[in-house]
């Protein structure tokens, strides 16, 4: 794809839509327009993938209603067979909570919270997660971990992928700074990034 070009979401990235066809077929979320950068290095500093893959990022950027965007994201994903955990602040994470049992009259999603029982974490395909817990417990089942807090969420890396979903920043000025921030932290790392800006 081309390059040079600023990624419309955060400023002084580059910018290469000739994949989005590509990343149109393996990403997780609703309809969006995609633009990719980053680099992907020969294997990860520590367990979780099989040697020579590294944990795959995708941000979704400028969200209108971020708990209403993750509902469906989650839909579509555990309708495909993947198992989440979700990590948000307590407030927007019960908003979730609340959002996934009453999806419709006629539709909800299975989910649990982090600590709940062992049974019930091995059943669920989504688990919540309070971002100012403690760290999660390690769910092998869990392959994607969906990140709607502020900060880098704990031990990432042992997720095939890594969904991070930004509001607009008229929005939501500060949660899009922060955003911004953890996509230099992943770039400077030598992960892979890919935006999907909504419009």
């Amino acid at each position: 794809g081309r390059t040079g070009q600023g990624c419309p979401a955060y400023p002084g990235q580059a910018r290469g839509c000739g994949g989005c066809a590509r990343s149109q077929e393996n990403r997780v979320g609703p309809q969006s327009r995609c633009s990719r950068t980053g680099a992907r290095t020969s294997r990860r500093a520590s367990g979780g993938l099989r040697p020579g893959l590294m944990t795959r990022i995708d941000f979704h950027s400028n969200v209108a209603d971020r708990c209403a965007y993750a509902c469906r994201l989650l839909r579509k994903a555990a309708g495909q067979g993947a198992r989440l955990l979700v990590v948000a602040d307590e407030p927007l994470l019960d908003r979730l909570d609340q959002a996934l049992w009453n999806l419709s009259d006629t539709e909800f999603l299975p989910h649990c919270r982090s600590v709940d029982a062992p049974e019930m974490l091995a059943a669920s395909p989504i688990v919540l997660h309070d971002a100012g817990a403690a760290e999660p417990p390690d769910l092998q089942a869990c392959s994607v971990l969906v990140n709607l807090g502020q900060a880098v969420p704990p031990g990432f890396g042992r997720f095939e992928r890594l969904v991070e979903i930004l509001g607009r920043p008229e929005l939501d000025a500060e949660g899009v700074a922060q955003g911004r921030r953890r996509w230099k932290h992943y770039k400077d790392r030598g992960y892979a990034l890919h935006n999907h800006a909504s419009p």
